[in-house]
């Protein structure tokens, strides 16, 4: 009834007409999915949807004119790539004008984010094309990987509550994994990794209150030692963008250490993702954790640190933090020494000094690598 009253005013208002689409979008899907109603309600249902949107005013889109490089690109991407055809699909990939027509590295990157977008089985083959085409055309993948990581910082900047939640979640889940594919194939470093987990769980986020994740770090603050944080609502009836029964960071941050958790095992980059650990053991207790989560977050803990002990209260949470973040303003060396044993101080007494002195050679191998990729 209400839609019947005023929705052909909002569906017309410039000021509403998006949100309005979107709500009558997902009210034409449900009617498609749940074919069981009663068929007055179904009547109903049509009824609403075309008082906002006659028909008459409904006009098929025409699809856009591509060029027909574009087009091929699109379909090696989109159609042709396979297990099978990985080879060849970089072969043709070579084979166009890259220099001649300088759009064609504007229509790969593009045309691979969308295809890693609609193609969840095929994003570790993007990855494979990537990596094989890094070496002849190094500004088109780079334009990949920087369009890839921009992506998953504005996803995870959107609400989690929206007419379009379900497509969002999804769209998520592909770039997490299509970032997470892109550094085993060494095409982003350990410290992207971890800038990124920072950006989904911020030191500040596990506090009380502190419901308003900040990500986006500007470069001149970043240069200056500025890092994501976390605030609390400014004013009455802002969104709630992380709150307690919003598990969508935490799941998007479990599907990333499910990629690349294999790669922090030793040295530098184990160190440096204990220290985020602490602050997610105490960003745990400010979640209303569903049980499939709880179910992932066990699977994900237990393949990347199988000793790893969880604090029994958001005081004891805390109280590691704190003593964390101390040892960390007088010797980072000493705080990620410290996160290790905060994680395994109930599971007995850690490394060895073997597995230590191990862990010190491959760290300074690995900053020297991460030094170079820079």
């Amino acid at each position: 009834a209400l839609l019947e009253a005023c929705g052909r005013f909002l569906h017309a208002s410039p000021a509403s007409h998006e949100r309005m689409d979107a709500m009558l979008g997902a009210l034409s899907q449900l009617r498609s999915v749940h074919r069981a109603l009663p068929p007055d309600l179904l009547a109903e249902l049509d009824a609403a949807i075309a008082a906002c949107r006659p028909a008459e005013e409904i006009e098929a889109r025409a699809a856009p004119e591509l060029p027909p490089l574009q087009r091929y690109v699109l379909h090696l991407l989109h159609e042709q790539l396979t297990a099978g055809t990985a080879e060849v699909v970089v072969r043709q990939l070579r084979k166009l004008p890259w220099r001649d027509e300088p759009e064609v590295g504007r229509w790969f990157a593009a045309a691979a984010l969308s295809a890693a977008e609609v193609r969840f089985h095929a994003i570790p083959l993007l990855a494979t094309v990537c990596s094989h085409l890094l070496p002849f055309q190094e500004a088109a993948v780079l334009r990949v990987v920087d369009g890839a990581v921009e992506a998953l910082r504005l996803v995870i900047d959107r609400p989690g509550i929206d007419f379009d939640a379900a497509k969002q979640s999804r769209r998520r889940g592909c770039l997490v994994r299509l970032v997470g594919e892109l550094y085993a194939y060494r095409l982003l470093d350990s410290r992207a990794i971890l800038r990124i987990l920072y950006w989904l769980v911020p030191k500040q986020a596990g506090v009380w209150g502190r419901v308003v994740p900040i990500t986006h770090v500007p470069a001149h603050a970043e240069a200056a030692g500025a890092e994501p944080a976390a605030r609390p609502l400014l004013r009455h009836g802002e969104p709630l963008l992380d709150g307690p029964a919003d598990c969508g960071r935490l799941r998007m941050a479990l599907s990333l250490l499910d990629v690349v958790g294999g790669f922090f095992s030793r040295g530098l980059a184990r160190r440096r993702l204990d220290v985020w650990l602490v602050y997610l053991s105490r960003y745990l207790f400010c979640k209303t954790v569903s049980v499939d989560v709880r179910f992932a977050l066990h699977d994900t803990l237990a393949a990347l640190r199988p000793q790893l002990v969880l604090p029994d209260s958001y005081e004891q949470a805390c109280a590691a933090v704190a003593r964390l973040e101390t040892v960390m303003a007088d010797d980072q060396a000493q705080g990620e020494a410290l996160a290790h044993e905060l994680l395994h101080e109930a599971a007995g007494a850690g490394a060895t000094s073997g597995e230590e002195e191990g862990e010190e050679e491959s760290g300074e191998e690995e900053s020297g690598e991460e030094e170079s990729g820079e």
